[in-house]
């Protein structure tokens, strides 16, 4: 009985050092040569209202800059002096992206921050890595009975990741519609809960997968982006409404991005029709076909991605001219001055430039709504 649990014991303490081995090593490779969006899954964790959320109370660095979350996974600024605030105190709130959250700048020099700090504005940056609208609309679900009566400044930023494939957790590929209060989808997110606590098993599956797409068949459904701009423009149509009829004022914020590409629009219109062709190729038995298909429409997808942010931001200033939602709410182009590389970390997230002009054109819109507000209620807008 001894030897038994003396073997036992042994094992575990040897399952326990490979384990950390290999966990350390993971961690090494993710800072040295790892993808980003690994990296960004280190300081996520999957959640059942809104399929993931930055995990709470980080103190950390990420991406080259401090990371501090609060008990519900909010950024938090460590800055001496700063205006941001409880949800619940705040004259100005940002619901965005991970380029909202301020992906490798300071929090500091996230353009809510600078812009609140210059405008003596308070704010709080309700930003989540990865979000779209529809977890956006959920976002605000929760924190609008949180928000006291008097009127505030509501900023959207969403956008970015509606046109993309990709989810960090649940199953991608998917449009948002159909995941969210899904069971099967909730039971997938507690097991992930479990495993991707540490870094090597997302590492592990994240190359088992390419390795499956490389030398197995891929996926027999095609892959389909979060939503389509149609859904999106209506999906925020319905929040914007929401938002006005509690009460507060409505900002929207275009997606600046550049791509280090030219974008090729024949291509771009290509990569879906190359996923459909590879998951019916797939579910023929044709791996080899479905394979070469596959590779053609990830080739694509950036140039599809690119373009569509595009379209998506050439939407929102049509809906601005028209004013069908509402009279009432105001876009920011922060795609027309937001345009050269010095403005951005990689394609879709902001360096401290970026988010500098950003900030100067919120401060802009700010003064414009104060003049325009001055005679009925002054000192209201924004």
């Amino acid at each position: 009985m001894k030897t038994t649990l003396r073997k036992l014991f042994v094992l575990v303490l040897a399952s326990a050092f490979w384990f950390g081995v290999f966990e350390g090593a993971a961690r090494f490779w993710l800072t040295k040569y790892g993808d980003p969006l690994d990296r960004a899954r280190l300081v996520l964790e999957p959640d059942l209202t809104y399929l993931w959320r930055v995990r709470p109370n980080l103190e950390e660095e990420f991406e080259g800059a401090k990371l501090t979350t609060d008990s519900s996974g909010f950024r938090t600024s460590t800055a001496k002096q700063n205006f941001a605030r409880p949800v619940s105190d705040a004259d100005w709130i940002l619901i965005g992206p991970s380029s909202g959250f301020g992906w490798g700048v300071e929090e500091s020099d996230t353009y809510i921050a600078k812009a609140a700090a210059s405008s003596g504005k308070t704010y709080f940056n309700a930003s989540q890595i990865g979000y779209g609208l529809s977890q956006g609309r959920r976002l605000y679900e929760d924190i609008r009975s949180k928000i006291s009566a008097r009127p505030r400044t509501i900023f959207v930023a969403l956008g970015v990741n509606d046109v993309d494939r990709f989810r960090f957790f649940g199953p991608s590929g998917t449009p948002d519609v159909t995941v969210f209060g899904s069971k099967e989808i909730q039971r997938q997110l507690e097991t992930e809960k479990w495993l991707y606590r540490w870094a090597f098993p997302g590492v592990f599956f994240r190359r088992l997968q390419e390795a499956s797409f490389r030398f197995g068949c891929p996926p027999w459904e095609p892959l389909i982006t979060r939503t389509t701009k149609e859904q999106f423009m209506y999906d925020l149509g319905l929040l914007l409404r929401q938002i006005e009829f509690d009460g507060h004022r409505v900002v929207v914020i275009d997606s600046p991005a550049l791509y280090p590409f030219k974008i090729d629009r024949d291509l771009a219109l290509k990569a879906s029709a190359a996923f459909e062709a590879s998951a019916k190729a797939s579910r023929e038995g044709n791996c080899k076909t479905a394979r070469s298909y596959f590779k053609s429409a990830r080739s694509a997808e950036p140039h599809r991605v690119a373009l569509d942010i595009q379209n998506l931001n050439r939407a929102l200033k049509n809906e601005s001219t028209g004013k069908v939602w509402s009279k009432n709410w105001t876009l920011i182009e922060a795609s027309a001055l937001v345009i050269v590389s010095s403005d951005f970390v990689d394609p879709i997230h902001f360096s401290r430039s970026g988010h500098e002009k950003i900030a100067s054109m919120i401060q802009r819109s700010a003064l414009e709504s104060a003049k325009q507000a001055a005679p009925e209620s002054p000192g209201s807008a924004l």
